[in-house]
């Protein structure tokens, strides 16, 4: 137990150092950081007790509210700092790689082959990109990968507690991300046609229905508040009539799963994109988990790792190619790696497969620490990259020093374009106050990426101005106009 625990400090102090590196350099803060960070001082002010999360990909449809809530714990304590609330959720989610250890070493009951599972899962482009994400949907990664922690626990000793604390945690993982609870049912589903899992009998069935319900009564409340705009909504969707319609074209799904579930497995295992590289990543891999097959009493735990690895199947005919719809899949990606690397070094004559395996991760580790420090490869980025809180910061200080005591407006054209919640709530924080919507005198932050015909199509719109001066804050430009009476 000892042992155990010094091992768990010591993956959660290595997740955390990579999750925490030039951290102050690359937080990334745009409209949906603001989004929520508004949403969270509604809450810890008491001003606004929401009954809705962050919206889903579905128009009308909306995650639980508890992420705001939780959200508001590190706002309130500091003020509304996004450092310290991104800070809050990096601690937590460095929690993903002692729970990855303990739940291979349930897998296994090897310490060591544990432990190198969590060292695989503290090093992922995958979890770190996500750890690094001030988002909903990124924490639903430690809960996730506890929920499969039960679940393995209930496939070795058919106990009803895991399989019901497995529903629990599916049913709180989906708080942060909602089609997560169709890929746990996928899951379960698939191992109970095996014969893997038992069938829930009354009383765990009525844990996990009381859990659903509690995190879905403020849904179903702002439903009926509301006109049943969230029912409409699914309905609308599954009919094909929404402005996000559900296309039943299963060859489309699967080739866009196969694209989503491609790029999470380089991310996860190995980012990096030489095909020759890759396919001998692939085949190793392959040839690991072929020898590790050949041990009869582990093929159930196989079966329920690949099936892990597989959940993202469960929404796959929805036809959405979101990374983030799919994050949990990494969870089995590191579970089956660690699986072919230990039967590929425990037998002397494939332990040369394990070692070129290895020098293959550590080339991808390099380059995954690289990126890292350049703050480069986050997927959520998109054509927002380069927007990071540092030089958020440095331009809005340098609006307020420039215009001294002089009331001032404050516009930001955007990527996306018109979303300008997060400079909203940044220059609120640091300054306390609003901008003056009738001033003369304007201030325009334009961030990376927007095109020059917007650009003058939205400074035209705000009437006749003089540039007064023009600075840079790397990727981000700050103008300075008067408008003309």
């Amino acid at each position: 137990m000892y042992n155990q625990i010094i091992t768990i400090t010591f993956l959660f102090a290595i997740s955390l150092s990579d999750n925490l590196y030039r951290l102050d350099d690359h937080l990334f803060f745009s409209h949906e950081q603001g989004r929520d960070a508004t949403a969270a001082r509604g809450i810890y002010t008491l001003t606004d007790l929401t009954l809705i999360g962050p919206k889903t990909e579905i128009p009308g449809l909306f995650t639980p509210p508890w992420y705001y809530y939780l959200l508001a714990i590190p706002y309130g304590l500091s003020r509304g700092s996004p450092h310290f609330a991104s800070f809050v959720q990096i601690i937590l989610m460095s929690a993903t790689a002692p729970i990855i250890y303990l739940l291979f070493h349930k897998l296994s009951v090897s310490n060591h082959w544990a432990f190198v599972a969590g060292i695989f899962t503290a090093f992922s482009f995958e979890f770190i990109s996500y750890t690094r994400w001030l988002t909903n949907v990124s924490l639903a990664i430690p809960i996730s990968a506890l929920a499969f922690y039960f679940l393995i626990s209930h496939c070795q000793t058919k106990s009803q507690k895991y399989l019901a604390l497995y529903g629990i945690l599916a049913v709180a993982a989906s708080i942060f991300q909602v089609v997560l609870i169709f890929q746990f049912v996928f899951i379960w589903l698939v191992l109970t046609v095996l014969k893997i899992t038992k069938l829930p009998q009354a009383r765990a069935l009525v844990f996990i229905a009381v859990a659903a319900v509690l995190v879905a009564a403020p849904l179903i409340l702002f439903d009926f508040r509301n006109q049943h705009i969230s029912a409409n909504a699914a309905i609308d969707f599954l009919n094909g009539s929404s402005d996000y319609p559900f296309r039943f074209n299963p060859t489309n799904a699967l080739s866009l799963y196969l694209q989503e579930f491609t790029t999470i497995a380089k991310r996860t295992l190995f980012n990096y994109h030489n095909p020759i590289l890759l396919l001998t990543f692939a085949a190793l891999l392959t040839f690991g988990l072929a020898q590790f097959a050949k041990t009869a009493k582990v093929r159930n735990l196989l079966v329920i790792t690949a099936t892990m690895t597989l959940m993202g199947l469960g929404i796959a005919l929805f036809n959405i190619g979101l990374t983030q719809l799919y994050l949990a899949t990494g969870i089995g990606l590191i579970l089956l790696f660690t699986m072919a690397m230990q039967a590929l070094w425990t037998n002397p004559k494939t332990r040369i497969a394990a070692v070129i395996l290895s020098i293959l991760w550590l080339v991808s580790l390099t380059k995954n620490l690289q990126l890292l420090d350049q703050n480069r490869g986050m997927f959520f980025v998109t054509i927002a990259e380069g927007l990071n809180y540092k030089d958020q910061k440095a331009a809005l200080n340098f609006i307020r020093n420039d215009a001294a005591q002089q009331e001032y407006r404050l516009e930001a054209f955007t990527i996306p374009y018109l979303k300008p919640q997060g400079w909203e709530y940044l220059h609120q924080y640091f300054f306390g106050e609003g901008d003056n919507k009738t001033a003369k005198l304007v201030y325009i932050i334009i961030e990376k990426n927007v095109e020059q015909f917007w650009r003058q199509k939205w400074t035209e719109e705000l009437g006749p101005t003089d540039l007064i001066l023009s600075a840079k804050f790397n990727d981000i430009t700050v103008e300075k106009r008067i408008l003309k009476l």
